[in-house]
């Protein structure tokens, strides 16, 4: 089972962003996000909420490291979504 900083270390890599551009995106000073990653403690909640939109993951995954059931549905709606708004872009494109 990883640790949550390990999470954390792994979600940044995924996004391929560095410390610096993930403490920039959460209003922390990037030595505060290096300790967070490193398995220090992180201060108030709202921190872990920051850090799940960032990341586009649940608080589920971040404490626990397994994924919600709703995450995958979620993924797809949103999906879904993204290309319903491009096809009516190409749609009023072709109108004009």
């Amino acid at each position: 089972m990883t640790t949550l900083g390990e999470r954390l270390k792994s979600l940044r890599e995924q996004k391929k962003k560095s410390i610096s551009d993930m403490a920039t995106l959460l209003g922390v000073a990037a030595t505060t996000y290096r300790e967070w990653e490193l398995g220090r403690a992180i201060k108030g909640e709202t921190a872990y909420v920051k850090m799940s939109l960032a990341f586009g993951t649940s608080l589920e995954y971040l404490m626990t490291g397994k994924q919600n059931s709703t995450d995958g549905i979620i993924r797809k709606l949103e999906e879904i979504e993204k290309i319903t708004r491009e096809i009516r872009e190409c749609i009023a494109n072709r109108s004009i």
